[in-house]
């Protein structure tokens, strides 16, 4: 059985929901979680910024904020993170107790793995391999590196793609809340 589940897709797909819905399923089933999720906030069906929640005390920041072209230096960058929740959703997974837990980490992107930036502290815990099991969000373009740390770690891992799914959505996820009952 998988000690982790990476959920990818192109921006956009769905991995948050798709956690969301997991952990909804962990909540209803008393299932023990601990993590940080990321969904989006909206106005007017445009997502206008991205917040982070610790799934056991449920307290939010606002991650970042839709402001294109924001950087000078790059102006592709359309999201502007903001440093100060950068800094306590690292220090909320520094201090967070996984042992026994499903823990849930929405999402390792660029920010993560090229820059080594974001969470840090997100990654040494994948690493160690504390949890009972663990769902992860993971950005396309650094899949293969988040693979390579499975490997190298000996960490067994299922690999869902929402781009190229084989069952539906739902099935899926009922599928790993009876695996996570294990």
């Amino acid at each position: 059985m998988a000690d982790i589940w990476i959920i990818t897709g192109k921006q956009n797909s769905g991995k948050t929901v798709m956690i969301l819905e997991i952990i909804d399923h962990a909540r209803k089933g008393n299932i023990p979680i601990c993590g940080l999720i990321s969904p989006g906030v909206y106005e007017n069906n445009v997502r206008i910024s991205i917040q982070v929640v610790d799934i056991e005390s449920m307290e939010s920041k606002i991650l970042a904020d839709l402001k294109p072209g924001w950087d000078p230096n790059n102006t592709n960058k359309k999201w502007k993170m903001r440093d100060g929740t950068i800094k306590w959703g690292s220090e909320q997974l520094q201090r967070m107790n996984v042992k026994g837990k499903i823990f849930f980490l929405d999402e390792l992107g660029v920010y993560e793995l090229l820059e080594r930036k974001g969470w840090q502290a997100g990654l040494k815990i994948i690493k160690e391999k504390d949890y009972l099991h663990a769902v992860i969000a993971v950005r396309k373009d650094v899949l293969n590196r988040v693979i390579k740390i499975c490997e190298k770690e000996k960490i067994n891992y299922e690999l869902i793609d929402l781009d190229v799914l084989s069952k539906p959505e739902k099935v899926i996820i009922q599928e790993i809340y009876k695996k996570l009952l294990k």
